[in-house]
Order: structure tokens, then C-alpha cells, then sequence
């Protein structure tokens, strides 16, 4: 299963294998991998930090030390 959050778009622009999420808890828990493919200031990234488990960030964004980066 593949999701994705961004609070900036809406269902239309996301291809139909993918379901928009909301960032939370359970959802990041969840996650096999997190790939972080934009920085929106509207993403709690504390808590993405907190709860993502394996991570991939191509922005930067993200403090924890075991985050992959590109």
C-alpha cells in the first residue's frame, strides 16, 4: 500500500494507487519507509522524526541521526 501527505494538493493530483493521509502518529508508525520528497512548513516534523522508524529525505529536513539522506 502506498499513501502520501501533502496538505497542498488534493486527490485529484494523486494517482489512484495512492491515498492521501494525514500525517500522524499511527500512519507514521505504520510506515515501512518514510520518503521525504517536499518540506512544507505544514508537516509536523517532530513528530515525523519521532515516529518514522526508516527514512528516506531528499530535503534535508528531518534531525534524526538514523535518516537516510540524498
Amino acid at each position: 500500500t502506498v499513501v502520501a501527505v501533502d496538505p497542498l494538493v488534493d486527490d485529484a493530483g494523486i494517482p489512484t494507487a495512492v491515498s492521501l493521509v494525514d500525517c500522524d502518529r499511527r500512519q507514521l508508525a505504520a510506515a515501512d519507509l518514510i520518503i521525504v520528497l517536499t518540506d512544507h512548513d505544514a508537516i509536523d516534523w517532530l513528530l515525523v522524526d519521532e515516529y518514522a522508524e526508516h527514512a528516506l529525505d531528499t530535503r534535508n529536513r528531518l534531525t534524526d541521526p538514523v535518516v537516510d539522506r540524498l
